[in-house]
């Protein structure tokens, strides 16, 4: 189980720092390894970034149009 404190060890391995731009990306598979699950990382990330720093999320939406 990976808590707050292994979040901020390997984002910092990762040379995130403050003010930076961050895209992360995620399928929820790995929620269940990360004690706080995905709101967590987020939590985490928007520490480690201060006000300055900006998190990207991208999304899918897949939209179904049938014409008859």
């Amino acid at each position: 189980m990976l808590t707050r404190e292994n979040l901020l060890k390997i984002f910092k391995s990762f040379g995130i720092q403050k003010g930076m731009l961050v895209l992360v990306e995620t399928n929820g598979s790995l929620e269940s390894y990360i004690a706080g699950g995905e709101q967590m990382v987020i939590e985490v990330l928007k520490e480690m970034l201060g006000n300055q720093g900006c998190i990207i999320a991208y999304i899918f939406i897949f939209i179904y149009y049938a014409f008859f």
